[in-house]
């Protein structure tokens, strides 16, 4: 297999990450910046409807993104993990790099939720309790561990497939999601610090690892399915068969969970399990949208790609730029619930093509530099 075969394969993956990360800096800055968005979300909630069908449809496209994040997240990861399994675990290239990766993002995410105006507070040994607060980057870095966890388990056993694995964790994390968060003030685990109550249930816990760990575990799944069926890829037959699998699995666990609802409608492990595999199932239609998309079309957009290829660069640059992050001054600083729903469109529109700018250039000076330092090397 050439490397052209073998690049093309992956263009619709960093289409997909380029597409979560778009939904993502859109309904940041629209929710950031729109002046009624706090009052019509309640509305929403209470009575099915904000009043404004566009918003609706806009919100639950919302809702969709982070799952469709955390699940190309784990795709493309165990995709590369199981790759050459012929080394031995710790020899393997990809298991280090996972390692350093997990660690870096995790301690990227805690240092986004510093901010240098509270400096006196910290030399004083206080912290601010928003410190504590597990978020997306600490999610996906614990995520990736917990991954190359399973992996060294299943090289270790050698008896359960990986992906099996990954399917009994992914159910776990979506199905105990009600129980591990049974009470508004009862925390999980029980008297632990902070620090380790957000990661599972805390006061502070915007993204805790139930329930998104399973998306990043079924997204493990279909990486390794993916890995399997390299020469395969490329047939629309098996690309589809592939799609109602998937859609298989998830109506049957949708199934299975609302039945033990109904017959335990007092045991909070079947709680609302059924809606994550409802989002699974469409992530994997719009994946597979976007494969046979690469397939048939062959159009390369290097300005959609470019975002995609930096997803945790543009996460820590809109962060600091939108929320202030570190620096305590960004666009919510001066635009915070200001704007129009239409201003915060426009202005959602030329926040993406900033960062689609932003990404481009990276790529270009980073290629000029190490043609620099390339013809350094050979001049010395």
């Amino acid at each position: 297999m050439s490397n052209t075969n073998a690049e093309s394969r992956l263009t619709f993956i960093d289409v997909g990450r380029s597409l979560a990360i778009i939904l993502m800096l859109q309904g940041h800055f629209i929710s950031t910046t729109f002046q009624d968005y706090t009052a019509m979300t309640l509305e929403l909630r209470m009575n099915g409807t904000s009043g404004n069908i566009f918003f609706d449809y806009w919100c639950q496209l919302r809702g969709f993104t982070a799952p469709l994040f955390f699940t190309i997240t784990g795709l493309v990861f165990t995709y590369l993990l199981v790759k050459n399994q012929k080394y031995p675990f710790l020899k393997q290239k990809r298991v280090k790099k996972g390692l350093v990766r997990g660690v870096s993002i995790i301690i990227w995410g805690y240092l986004l939720q510093l901010q240098l105006r509270q400096i006196d507070m910290y030399l004083t040994g206080q912290i601010n309790s928003r410190f504590y607060s597990f978020h997306v980057l600490q999610c996906i870095g614990l995520g990736i561990i917990s991954l190359i966890l399973f992996y060294w388990i299943y090289r270790k056993l050698k008896i359960i497939p990986f992906e099996i694995l990954l399917i009994v964790a992914g159910t776990i994390f979506f199905t105990a999601f009600s129980y591990v968060t049974t009470g508004s003030n009862n925390y999980f685990p029980k008297n632990a610090p902070k620090i380790i109550q957000n990661a599972f249930y805390g006061p502070n816990s915007i993204f805790p690892i139930f329930p998104w760990f399973g998306f990043i575990f079924f997204g493990g799944v279909v990486g390794i399915f993916l890995n399997k069926n390299k020469e395969k890829i490329r047939n629309i037959g098996f690309i589809l068969r592939m799609l109602s699998l998937g859609i298989a699995f998830c109506l049957l666990a949708y199934l299975i969970i609302t039945i033990l609802g109904s017959i335990y409608p007092d045991n909070q492990i079947f709680g609302n399990g059924y809606w994550y595999f409802m989002q699974l199932a469409i992530i994997l239609v719009v994946l597979t949208v976007m494969l046979l998309f690469d397939q048939k079309t062959k159009i390369k957009l290097p300005f959609l790609l470019a975002i995609g290829q930096n997803t945790l660069t543009v996460y820590i640059v809109h962060v600091i730029v939108l929320y202030g992050a570190i620096f305590g001054i960004g666009i919510k600083t001066y635009l915070s619930k200001s704007l129009t729903f239409g201003e915060s469109i426009i202005g959602a529109v030329f926040f993406i093509l900033l960062f689609g700018c932003l990404t481009k250039l990276q790529s270009t000076l980073g290629v000029k530099i190490k043609r620099i330092f390339s013809r350094q090397n050979t001049s010395i």
